[in-house]
């Protein structure tokens, strides 16, 4: 076992690293998200010209700040989702590596890790992609109208006293197993990368 006191360190750590990481890396890719959200969102018979075109028509009209649109969630979602996923990360791989080879170790923490996590993101996610899409679809063809939520509180709320907590989590299964896997798999690869270099060097990378 990992003696508490490093536990207790490594964990405040993974919290601090990934929460802080994962809002950046969140917050980089917004607007690319942002528009990527609003193209799959649209018709194809309703499209009007090249993705370049839209998006050009989409700034044009609604300002570079248009491409934001839905971010006040990433805090509110990504700092506790990261905090979530890393803590229960180095928690479960620390209890569990006495029973389990590092072969089926890391990317079963990596897995049951992100489906823990997803139970608090996955609402904040639906709230984001439809306040990403809703109304700016009108520069690409005017065909969509959606209820715009004033800020994240008020889009989950929304959507569960109408859908109830199905609402939250609409698409939740497809959504967790593929990033599961995905987690599973990146974790195997960064710890044993990780091993390596620790095992060549003598020291943490």
């Amino acid at each position: 076992d990992i003696p508490q006191e490093k536990l207790e360190t490594g964990l405040f750590q993974s919290l601090v690293a990934g929460s802080i990481s994962g809002l950046f890396s969140e917050t980089i890719i917004y607007p690319s998200d942002t528009f990527n959200t609003i193209i799959k969102s649209i018709p194809k018979k309703n499209r009007n010209g090249s993705n370049y075109s839209i998006l050009k028509n989409l700034i044009n009209k609604n300002g570079i700040f248009s491409l934001f649109r839905g971010y006040s969630t990433i805090p509110a979602a990504v700092l506790p989702q990261y905090a979530i996923f890393f803590c229960s990360y180095e928690l479960l791989k620390s209890k569990l590596s006495k029973f389990l080879p590092n072969g089926i170790l890391f990317p079963f923490c990596g897995f049951c890790s992100e489906i823990l996590s997803s139970i608090y993101y996955v609402p904040f996610e639906i709230v984001k992609k439809r306040i990403q899409s809703a109304k700016l679809l009108t520069v690409s063809g005017g065909w969509m109208n959606e209820e715009m939520y004033r800020n994240c509180l008020h889009g989950i709320i929304s959507i569960y006293k109408r859908d109830g907590i199905k609402g939250l989590y609409k698409g939740y299964l497809s959504c967790v197993f593929s990033e599961s896997l995905f987690a599973g798999v990146e974790f195997l690869v960064y710890e044993k990368l990780r091993l390596q270099y620790k095992h060549k060097y003598k020291k943490e990378p």
